[in-house]
């Protein structure tokens, strides 16, 4: 009969209180993962899956510029473990859905260290890019085109002080593009190419959780991540009135910024944003369709969260948008506002499973898209559908 090692018998043990302990938890995107270094998770091991429909609906109808009601199959995987070695002291990210795919191996700092390594895996096997410009307020596409990117980055980051870590690594990432369907016959697409550089990030991070959703009850989470990257294009492309090739080398920045304050004895205000600083001749990352199209942007949201017991959990929230985006010929520069709000609701039927439903509206047309098929949005954007999540073993 075969014998149990300490570290097989953990594995064991592990699965085994996977399906005893109750857990909810705020889903991650894969950019949250790129950027955020040491978010808190409501348990040492935690599975959670998300399964539904995404739709899109603009205000106005435009099939030449991807203004079109699209509905997809929509969600995410997500596995993560602070048990991966017979010490426990190593965290294992797994992360898989429409927005990209991410595997990260880290130091875990919650054990008293003041060093972490880390190892990450990442890219985003289909992403469309979404060129063009704000006219009176509205998108005007000169150019869509799809691609793909993996990247691998290593840090190593130290613990300045409680809470605050400053991370610095290398990384090395691919670049491909194809023309698509929406793609213009006078457009020029990028050509493939190898970006590598350097990375640093500064993060300070005092979130806590509440015991009985999982979900950030106070603190702070503050993260700024710079790079440095090189790169081997060197073709021109872009629209007939605005080609130019990239750059050799050019900053980017990205931050996210949460802030959690508990209201009484069920509500938490809440504000986060994300941020983007990029080079105006980093056009690739400018206009990701992901993200709002243009070299200075923020998106940020202002919630009242209210939880009835462990049944139900509501977020009303209002929202702004911010840009700054090269006009046309790629010579000047325009800035633009939009505003907009929407409603976050879970109803939590047993431990383990969630009905989600996710609605919100923003006076800016150019959004994420629906689904992997087609670069297809617009102001409203719904998602509908069921969280599935076992956590074992409450972190410390």
């Amino acid at each position: 009969m075969a014998t149990l090692t300490p570290k097989t018998s953990l594995l064991f043990l592990s699965l085994a209180a996977l399906f005893a302990l109750p857990t909810t938890s705020m889903a991650q995107t894969y950019r949250d993962f790129l950027i955020v270094r040491n978010r808190e998770q409501p348990h040492r091991s935690l599975v959670q899956i998300r399964a539904g429909y995404r739709a899109v609906d603009p205000e106005g109808e435009n099939l030449n510029t991807g203004l079109v009601d699209d509905a997809a199959v929509d969600g995410f995987i997500l596995y993560h473990s602070s048990e991966v070695t017979a010490k426990q002291d190593w965290n294992l990210d797994i992360y898989a859905g429409r927005d990209g795919i991410y595997l990260g191996l880290k130091d875990d700092l919650s054990y008293g260290k003041k060093a972490q390594a880390r190892l990450e895996l990442f890219g985003r096997p289909k992403a469309f890019y979404r060129e063009g410009f704000y006219q009176k307020g509205k998108y005007v596409t000169t150019g869509q085109y799809e691609g793909r990117d993996y990247g691998l980055r290593v840090t190593s980051a130290q613990e300045l002080e409680k809470g605050i870590i400053l991370d610095i690594g290398v990384f090395g990432r691919t670049n491909e593009f194809d023309r698509n369907t929406q793609t213009r016959p006078d457009f020029i697409i990028p050509d493939d190419h190898y970006g590598y550089g350097a990375s640093i990030a500064i993060e300070q991070n005092n979130v806590k959780l509440d015991r009985q959703l999982g979900l950030p009850q106070a603190g702070v989470l503050m993260t700024v991540m710079v790079e440095y990257e090189l790169n081997t294009s060197k073709k021109s492309w872009g629209s007939p009135a605005y080609r130019t090739k990239l750059p050799d080398g050019f900053y980017r920045a990205d931050a996210r910024v949460e802030f959690y304050v508990p209201n009484a004895k069920s509500g938490v205000w809440e504000i986060l944003a994300d941020l983007g600083y990029y080079d105006s001749e980093d056009r690739v990352t400018s206009y990701h369709a992901e993200h709002m199209q243009g070299y200075i942007w923020g998106d940020g949201t202002l919630g009242y969260r209210m939880s009835l017991g462990e049944s139900f959990v509501f977020k009303p929230f209002a929202q702004l948008q911010y840009t700054k985006i090269l006009d046309q010929n790629g010579v000047t520069s325009s800035e633009e506002f939009f505003w907009g709000g929407g409603i976050n609701m879970a109803l939590v039927f047993s431990q383990n499973m969630a009905l989600v439903l996710e609605y919100s509206y923003v006076d800016n047309p150019s959004r994420d898209h629906a689904s992997l098929a087609n670069d297809f949005y617009g102001e409203h954007q719904l998602f509908f559908g069921m969280d599935v999540s076992f956590g074992s073993g409450y972190r410390r």
